[in-house]
């Protein structure tokens, strides 16, 4: 192993990569968004921060072909063409909070994972929208096949779906144990992957739709905050929240090689999500994570592990438990931020019903001491 890094001005709130793992697009609470060159090590562009608000970034992906990006708020998600440097522009959403996000190579089609049940299937180009009703609980993870055909999403109901974006059927329902937590495709959407939150992760054949192999994880609960197919399919990388960085073989689910990434600076106890992860062309893995740190890892033919790592198992076990305790939390803060969004609109509404109340003209009907009193009286 030889790690390489390149660091951003502080921890990253979101962090992705190219395909190829020499472009990273970072955003940060202070400096906002910015694209790296990693194999130059220099900054390319800075766009700032995404909204008038500067609201936290916790969501970006860059498309196949590096040519654009998609960042995401809660609440809003901007589209940017990275070759030109400037945004496509900027859109909300008002019905839920936005989990996850992809896009297509053309930077039209945009799937978004939403706190209410909803995959949103977005062509930005016709204004065409798509709703997803399948699962029966929050989508927590999308991913969109290169050309925008086709999407697979994972909700908290355990279940995972690939679907058509023209007609939005569904083509394989994927089963698992526990709350979806990450999906990916393969970029010829040869094969998928889905996690759960439990110890279930497992590489799909979207020929068939039957199940290739499950990764034989060495932990007692492994959650993957990130996954990628290598180009051919033939290797899987995955991140963790607990730091950990890895690669398995497609075909056996095996373990080819296994590492810990940087810890962000000044955290008690050492911590950092893998945000993402890539395979570059020479097989190198590449990870970014929460602490700002990009690093380049070399699997050997048959990586083992070494009795340091053995001792630690121990303390990234309980790192896991951890991450997965924070996860719970982004859950509470998710479910807090809508009951806002609800009690905003309930605000908006109850002033509007007494401008409007305020506003009626006095009745006609004139009241009882001033109406004249009937012939008989």
């Amino acid at each position: 192993m030889r790690p390489s890094a390149g660091r951003s001005t502080g921890g990253a709130t979101s962090f992705s990569l190219s395909r190829d793992g020499r472009f990273a697009l970072l955003s940060a609470k202070e400096t906002g968004i910015f694209l790296w060159d990693l194999q130059q090590n220099q900054q390319l562009a800075d766009f700032g921060q995404q909204d008038p608000d500067a609201s936290a970034v916790n969501v970006s992906r860059i498309s196949d072909n590096n040519r654009y990006a998609i960042t995401a708020t809660s609440q809003n998600f901007a589209v940017w063409d990275l070759a030109y440097g400037k945004a496509e522009g900027l859109w909300s959403i008002s019905d839920g909070v936005i989990r996850d996000a992809a896009l297509s190579n053309n930077g039209q089609q945009v799937v978004l994972a939403l706190s209410n049940g909803k995959a949103l299937f977005v062509d930005l180009g016709s204004g065409r929208r798509l709703e997803f009703l399948a699962h029966r609980e929050k989508v927590n993870t999308v991913d969109i096949s290169a050309n925008g055909r086709f999407v697979i999403s994972g909700g908290n109901d355990y279940n995972a779906y690939l679907w058509d974006t023209d007609s939005g059927q569904i083509i394989y329902d994927f089963p698992l144990d526990a709350r979806v937590t990450r999906v990916v495709l393969q970029r010829e959407a040869k094969y998928a992957f889905t996690s759960d939150g439990g110890n279930m992760a497992a590489i799909w054949d979207l020929k068939t739709g039957e199940k290739v192999s499950e990764l034989k994880s060495i932990m007692r609960q492994q959650i993957y905050s990130s996954a990628r197919f290598s180009d051919d399919g033939s290797r899987l990388a995955t991140g963790s929240p607990s730091r950990r960085v890895e690669l398995w073989d497609t075909a056996t689910g095996e373990n080819i090689g296994r590492w810990q990434a940087k810890a962000q600076p000044d955290t008690r106890p050492p911590s950092a999500v893998v945000y993402d992860v890539a395979i570059d062309p020479t097989g190198r893995v590449i990870s970014g994570t929460s602490a700002g740190i990009a690093q380049a890892w070399i699997a050997n033919k048959r990586d083992t592990m070494t009795d340091n790592e053995k001792r630690d198992l121990h303390v990234q076990d309980l790192e896991c438990r951890l991450a997965f305790q924070e996860q719970a939390i982004e859950e509470l803060n998710d479910a807090l931020s809508e009951q806002q969004m609800m009690i905003s609109k309930m605000q908006t509404q109850i002033t509007y019903l007494v401008s409007k109340i305020k506003a009626m003209e006095p009745s006609n009907i004139a009241s009882m001491s001033e109406e004249t009193p009937p012939p008989h009286y």
